[in-house]
């Protein structure tokens, strides 16, 4: 029995300011559903959709999207909030609210961002053209097309490698995609095109600064560790050669 595809769908306000991230078979049925039941739903103006060809790669998709987006409305996968600060703690629970925030090592993110980069390096390195579809300054990811080299195997290419790459931890609990989807090949066959959504540049610094602001070792980790890896991401980014035509 074929798989069902599932649509991924935001919703937006006349602002332009994201209401809702959710996936369904039916974006206009969810809807109905949604001017039934949501008390937010007055406030939808616009809606997008992306369409996936199956439930699991919808839900990684809305996963992210929710993470990194941000809702206003949704509440599972909510990016990570500072907890609220209690009326009274001893010194020592206080120590150990403190402490419980910081659990990991920062350069684990470098160390993430250089896996990946060098993953793609690989992916890259086999191609001989590349198609690209959005906009490096504007968007979050773009989609990468890539028409491979002749005698491309699927098990000398890996993309599964690629897709799951640790995620970097840039706070507690949370986590964020630098490859969101790829396409899957049977093994031992082999591969004319593949393609993949790549985080830009820019959002990734972003989403580097934004939650490792939050950590007291965050200056020092960020010249130290963070910064180059973003860097050696930027300078491969830079230097695909994009076939335009």
């Amino acid at each position: 029995m074929a798989t069902r595809g599932r649509e991924l769908y935001r919703h937006f306000d006349s602002a332009k300011n994201l209401l809702y991230v959710g996936i369904s078979l039916s974006t206009v049925s969810r809807l109905s559903q949604h001017r039934r039941s949501s008390r937010w739903a007055d406030e939808i103006a616009s809606i997008e959709i992306e369409r996936f060809p199956n439930l699991a790669l919808a839900a990684e998709a809305e996963k992210h999207a929710i993470i990194v987006e941000n809702p206003k409305w949704n509440r599972a996968h909510k990016p990570f909030q500072s907890p609220k600060p209690s009326p009274k703690k001893s010194r020592r629970n206080a120590w150990k609210s403190k402490s419980l925030n910081y659990p990991f090592d920062v350069s684990n993110v470098a160390h993430c961002l250089r896996e990946t980069t060098a993953l793609v390096a690989r992916t890259v390195a086999l191609s001989q053209h590349i198609r690209l579809s959005g906009g490096a300054e504007t968007d979050t990811f773009v989609s990468l097309v890539l028409t491979m080299r002749e005698g491309v195997n699927s098990d000398e290419l890996r993309l599964h490698e690629l897709f799951n790459a640790q995620s970097p931890e840039t706070a507690p609990r949370r986590r964020f995609r630098m490859i969101t989807q790829a396409t899957c090949h049977a093994p031992g066959t082999q591969v004319d095109q593949c393609e993949f959504t790549l985080i830009t540049p820019d959002w990734l610094f972003r989403l580097c600064e934004e939650s490792l602001g939050r950590r007291e070792d965050y200056d020092r980790a960020f010249e130290r560790d963070i910064r180059p890896a973003i860097a050696e991401f930027t300078r491969l980014f830079e230097s695909l050669e994009i076939d335009s035509d």
